[in-house]
């Protein structure tokens, strides 16, 4: 999107201002640099890396860390995870079927009977002697 002057860590740098919406998986975003979307702002500090995981999470990370040095980190790439296929919808059972197949019914949980209180006689004042 373009750079922003910005004050980081007690210091004037240039920051490089990308757009969240055009951030894909495997995606790096080098510090410092400013993530606007919509409804937020992700701000990276310089010395720190952004990598875009397959959920499009931004994990920002030091540059120092062992995340930044993996083999799909080396490349740029993360590799994202398979989506999960909706299943198939399972057919209705015919009723023939279902009167052969007896269900379990649940019985309903007993109440615990309450106890009665007893009432509490009100014993008089202690009178104290002067």
């Amino acid at each position: 999107m373009g750079t922003q002057k910005s004050y980081m860590d007690g210091k004037s740098y240039t920051a490089t201002v990308y757009d969240r919406a055009k951030l894909k998986a495997g995606n790096r975003v080098a510090g410092p640099a400013i993530v606007m979307e919509m409804d937020s702002t992700t701000v990276i500090l310089p010395k720190h890396t952004g990598l875009v995981d397959a959920y499009a999470n931004i994990l920002i990370y030091p540059d120092a860390h062992p995340a930044l040095k993996g083999k799909a980190a080396a490349k740029g790439k993360v590799k994202a995870k398979a989506k999960a296929t909706p299943k198939a919808a399972k057919k209705p059972a015919s009723k023939a079927a279902k009167a052969t197949k007896p269900k379990a019914k649940a019985k309903p949980k007993a109440k615990p009977k309450a106890k009665p209180k007893a009432k509490a006689k009100a014993k008089p004042a202690a009178r104290r002697g002067r």
